[in-house]
């Protein structure tokens, strides 16, 4: 009479949250097997039933995971070491991210740093530099190693990618640098006018 009292309890105690007892859970130590209203099963604490804490379907919650990643063009992978409010996702490239959840239900695009960290390299490469140590953050310059000496010099990402630099420790000037001259065509309404000019960095300056 006692078991089945116990019992009768439980149950009402789920009724009251919209929630069935199914029994006592495989699973888990001092846990109970309810069924949610979503119809899948759920492991729940008898106290926190007993509260009326609302039960989190977790087949459910990784559903809306995974279509708030499609929606953005990614994909979801699993649980993330970084915590709760994280997940690992895999990117359009196919490289791993551990993205916070409510930036992706945001609709947030997240630059793969394996993929940016790749484009400083190439971008470093193309004059001679190589990337020291790359600082993440917007106008925070990385850190290179000049071709001419061998130095450490902080230098932003859009400077190298246009080639315009000099090394600190040669002390050399952009007139020491070979420059290309370029003819721009400039037309007004009024009249046409051609200017004559050098630059490092023609699409830069121009």
């Amino acid at each position: 009479r006692f078991l089945l009292t116990t019992l009768q309890k439980h149950q009402r105690e789920a009724a009251a949250i919209g929630i069935s007892l199914l029994g006592p859970s495989d699973r888990r130590r001092n846990y109970r097997t309810y069924s949610a209203p979503c119809g899948h099963r759920v492991d729940l604490v008898t106290s926190h039933v007993r509260k009326g804490q609302q039960p989190i379907c977790r087949e459910c919650l990784t559903e809306k995971y995974q279509q708030e990643a499609r929606a953005i063009g990614i994909a979801l992978v699993g649980e993330s070491n970084r915590g709760r409010r994280y997940r690992t996702y895999s990117l359009p490239c196919g490289h791993l991210a551990d993205l916070k959840v409510s930036y992706v239900r945001e609709g947030r695009q997240h630059i793969c740093r394996e993929c940016l960290t790749e484009r400083y390299i190439g971008e470093a490469a193309a004059h001679d530099l190589t990337l020291v140590q790359e600082n993440r953050g917007r106008n925070i310059p990385n850190v290179y190693r000049m071709p001419c000496c061998g130095a450490s010099q902080k230098i932003l990402a859009s400077h190298v990618r246009a080639g315009n630099f000099r090394c600190h420790s040669c002390k050399e000037s952009h007139w020491d640098k070979p420059s290309n001259i370029y003819i721009l065509l400039i037309k007004t309404r009024r009249a046409s006018f051609c200017k004559l000019g050098f630059a490092q960095s023609i699409p830069a300056r121009v």
